[in-house]
């Protein structure tokens, strides 16, 4: 039983681990390359809303993967009874 709930959820963690990481760097990348250039001018707004976007669609994007994923477990557990 536990050998197949971690089965069930070791995908899951590692698309969380791995989508978490590729975002921190995706936000050093925002924050060092363009956040100082912007700071102090007429574009100031888009370093906040830029942030929010990135992890708007992270949220979205992992709920999206977790609910496919519970999904697609539960079609496969009722086609395996059926054979």
């Amino acid at each position: 039983m536990i050998k197949r709930i971690l089965l069930a959820f070791v995908p899951v963690a590692l698309f969380l681990l791995v989508s978490t990481t590729i975002l921190s760097l995706s936000l050093m990348d925002i924050k060092y390359t363009f956040e100082s250039v912007l700071i102090g001018t007429t574009l100031d707004y888009l370093v906040d809303e830029t942030y929010s976007i990135v992890w708007l669609f992270y949220g979205s994007s992992n709920i999206a993967f977790v609910v496919i994923y519970i999904v697609s477990l539960m079609v496969f557990k009722r086609v395996s009874k059926k054979y």
